[in-house]
């Protein structure tokens, strides 16, 4: 008796899905520069430009995460499965600009890797 989807078949499952994201997003990350004082100066790098996909986050979700969201405006965005994004990147999605406060996606069946991020004002 089968529990779930194969590996082929999940496979398959989250490349079709990955058709859906349509939103132009990049990700940038801090990294530290050496400057010519001999100090470190952070600076935002692109780590990838793709395809996303945002919602609103149910209320039970905001909840759970109130503490680190705050009064911001909270957006669930969805890549495709395997993306490297991590707490703290900046989202730049349209005219939104947000930080990663928390990955979403830790479950087997999981077809996007999800975060959740809140807007931040245009630096």
């Amino acid at each position: 008796m089968s529990c779930g989807p194969t590996a082929a078949e999940m496979t398959q499952i989250r490349s079709d899905v990955a058709d859906f994201l349509d939103l132009d997003c990049t990700i940038s990350r801090k990294t530290a520069t050496a400057d010519a004082w001999g100090t470190e100066t952070e600076t935002w790098a692109i780590v990838a430009t793709l395809k996303a996909g945002m919602k609103s986050p149910k209320p039970a979700m905001l909840d759970l995460y109130a503490e680190q969201l705050g009064a911001k405006l909270a957006w669930q965005v969805n890549f495709a499965w395997g993306t490297d994004v991590r707490v703290q990147d900046r989202l730049t999605i349209g005219s939104d600009v947000m930080i990663v406060q928390a990955i979403l996606s830790q479950q087997s069946y999981s077809v996007f890797t999800t975060c959740l991020a809140v807007e931040i004002e245009h630096e």
